[in-house]
């Protein structure tokens, strides 16, 4: 069976919060409708680390839908064939129905109940409710919350680990935290998970509206989608090319009359790998108010560069150096 090194997880969700910043304390967004932003020399470097910390957040699902499906899902699959054939089923053509709750190794538990119809193998329709209470492993995540998931589109075999899933997934207030950073998930997204080539891991996230919030800092997500593609010739060091679109609204980019929004969208993938501290590639843009937008460049090491375009000529008015630390703190 095809799986992740110990503490991918804990590895992938550190290194996101201790990415993100921002302060505590819980935040509620404007009844105002929100306001696009008017992108500038001044705010440039802002609305990319709002944008950045947002996108982030959502994509985080990619691994922990990946952890669902190696590490809960398949398991649970094997036990209902196992059940179904020691004859603990209620009758021939019933669906396979169970409630297990498994003890994490420090504290909390995760609740999982199962509506499949058939054992062995998932179909559409078959439900996957997941309950997590504080649930600590020792790897330096807690995780709370609830996410429901029901399957598309089902081939292959999950036991194996090359597989085709394509799922409606709902999050409700699922809440990460670790090293006193937290992240939280709520809406409804579509999550699919392709497998089946031998070397890549291939995972999209979409939806109409998501709610992230990453250290007390709000924002949503609407009309988005994401792509998150893990090349794992190498299992000791992981490639990872990301891409996505969408529109942002956040408190952050937003002033004391309404909340601001922008929309993003990828022009080439950004590419990051385990054994590099910094992303290798990539660049994409960030539009707002009157077609006024940042483009934002990888480079060599940490740098970044933000090409600015405040009037919305289409023509760049200052290029502004950053880095990939001071974007993301």
């Amino acid at each position: 069976m095809r799986t992740r090194p110990a503490g991918w997880l804990t590895t992938f969700t550190v290194a996101l919060l201790a990415g993100c910043g921002g302060g505590g304390g819980g935040s509620n967004f404007s009844s105002t409708p929100a306001q696009a932003v008017a992108i500038t020399q001044a705010n440039a470097a802002d609305v990319t680390s709002t944008t950045l910390t947002a996108v982030d957040g959502a994509a985080w699902l990619s691994d922990f839908g990946l952890y669902l499906a190696f590490g809960l899902i398949a398991p649970l699959d094997e036990a209902a064939m196992m059940a179904s054939a020691a004859g603990n089923g209620s009758g021939p053509g019933a669906r396979l129905v169970e409630t297990a709750t498994l003890e994490c190794l420090v504290a909390g538990d995760v609740v999982i109940t199962s509506d499949i119809e058939t054992a062995g193998t998932l179909t559409p329709n078959d439900t996957i409710e997941l309950d997590f209470d504080n649930c600590n492993d020792g790897d330096g995540v807690i995780i709370d919350g609830e996410l429901d998931l029901r399957v598309e589109v089902f081939s292959g075999d999950l036991g194996s680990g090359f597989f085709l899933l394509e799922t409606e997934t709902t999050l409700d207030r699922l809440l990460l935290t670790a090293d006193g950073e937290s992240l939280r998930l709520d809406g409804e997204v579509e999550l699919d998970m392709d497998t089946r080539a031998d070397d890549l891991l291939a995972v999209a996230v979409a939806g109409s509206s998501l709610d992230v919030v990453v250290n007390g800092e709000a924002s949503t997500l609407t009309d988005f989608q994401l792509t998150v593609d893990s090349d794992i010739t190498n299992p000791d060091d992981w490639v990872y090319t990301k891409a996505g679109s969408g529109t942002l609204t956040a408190e952050a980019l937003g002033s004391s009359q309404a909340d601001g929004k922008v929309t993003f969208e990828t022009i080439d993938p950004l590419v990051e790998r385990d054994s590099a501290e910094f992303p290798l590639e990539g660049q994409f843009e960030i539009l707002g108010a009157n077609n006024s937008s940042v483009l934002v460049s990888d480079t060599a090491d940490d740098e970044v560069y933000l090409d600015v375009d405040a009037d919305g000529n289409g023509q760049y008015e200052a290029t502004i150096t950053t880095t990939w630390t001071a974007l993301l703190p």
